[in-house]
């Protein structure tokens, strides 16, 4: 089968929030025409875009950070697993397709729900059970779990943001069979091993990814020196855009629970319900790297997300003589189009 038909040269894991779309704006942000900084790390890496862009493009290594398994397991399989696209050929799929023997794991378990649009998608059993067998099939193969997982999101949910009950192709999801589904997942493969044989292999040995909280990295991580450090945190949305939940629990929560074959106690993430926390954990990830030796620290939020942005400027401005930059873009509401600012404010030694 033709597994791609146009070779892609950027990262989209189908995380969402990720900020590929921006990735000009951000990357004139961060790098202010620098070419000699040692290494871009990225505290909340999501998505990755912007991580893949510099490391394709400018050469630099990158370190990612996220506490998504999912997006770790992109991070290794695009950043350290040595893949070459021409490895992937049928006759590994097909040895692959072979050994995956259906059986009941975490996203059976799950099945039942009476909605469409219910938790972990409205799979039909043979899927669900081939989706349970693969994932533990593919735990020592970085780049199929992470295809599996793209796959769940690209079909299964809205934008990462929640589950639905049709695909794309406005196809419903119990409907999907088992042989379609294994297509998706053959292209995505693909897709990770043509992305990650596109960084120079000189570059992507000194490129790292890692899973830990962002508390935990900062105090830990000791290759801070004249780096140029980046977050972009699941902040809570406004009351006027959402509830008080906060938006990345299916690609922080349900995606890896799938992957892992294992319920989880994930961490909890932010809420409005604990500004604090919030400014002070942003206080501590902006001060151990800059402890550390790093060049300049970039955080980024936008209008949408609580605190508010007036809040988040002044504690910045406070604390740390922080350089806001502003842009405003245009954002696709349910009623109306809406316009919303990007923010990012720059912090140097």
């Amino acid at each position: 089968m033709e597994l791609i038909r146009n070779y892609p040269t950027s990262l989209s894991i189908s995380y969402f929030g990720a900020q590929g779309r921006f990735a000009d704006e951000i990357i004139k942000i961060v790098m202010q025409n620098d070419t000699t900084a040692s290494r871009y790390i990225d505290l909340t890496a999501g998505g990755m875009g912007v991580p893949y862009n510099l490391a394709r493009n400018w050469k630099i290594p990158v370190t990612v950070n996220d506490l998504s398994f999912y997006s770790y397991i992109c991070g290794i399989a695009v950043f350290e697993h040595m893949a070459r696209f021409a490895d992937y050929d049928d006759r590994l799929f097909r040895d692959i397709y072979s050994a995956v023997i259906p059986k009941e794991g975490f996203l059976t378990s799950k099945a039942g729900g009476k909605s469409i649009t219910e938790r972990y998608g409205n799979w039909s059993i043979s899927v669900r059970k081939f989706v349970d067998a693969l994932a533990e099939e593919a735990k020592s193969h970085e780049i199929l779990l992470a295809a599996l997982g793209r796959t769940l999101l690209n079909e299964g949910t809205f934008r990462g943001l929640t589950w639905c009950g049709t695909s794309p192709d406005k196809k419903k999801l119990a409907d999907i069979t088992v042989e379609e589904f294994w297509n998706k997942v053959m292209r995505n493969t693909a897709y990770f091993a043509i992305l990650s044989e596109g960084i120079d292999a000189s570059v992507k040995k000194n490129c790292q990814a890692y899973r830990s909280h962002a508390s935990e990295f900062v105090k830990k991580y000791n290759e801070f020196e004249d780096a140029i450090v980046y977050m972009d945190p699941a902040w809570p949305w406004l009351p006027e855009f959402a509830d008080a939940s906060n938006p990345y629990n299916v690609v922080a929560h349900d995606i890896p629970e799938i992957l892992l074959q294992n319920p989880m106690v994930m961490e909890p993430l932010w809420t409005r319900e604990n500004p604090e926390e919030i400014l002070n954990n942003l206080e501590f990830w902006i001060s151990q790297p800059l402890l550390k030796g790093a060049r300049r620290v970039i955080v980024s939020s936008q209008s949408t997300n609580y605190p508010p942005i007036n809040e988040v400027d002044f504690f910045l401005k406070s604390k740390f003589n922080a350089q806001e930059v502003v842009m405003s873009t245009q954002f696709s509401g349910q009623a109306k189009s809406k316009m919303f600012t990007e923010n990012w404010w720059v912090i140097k030694q």
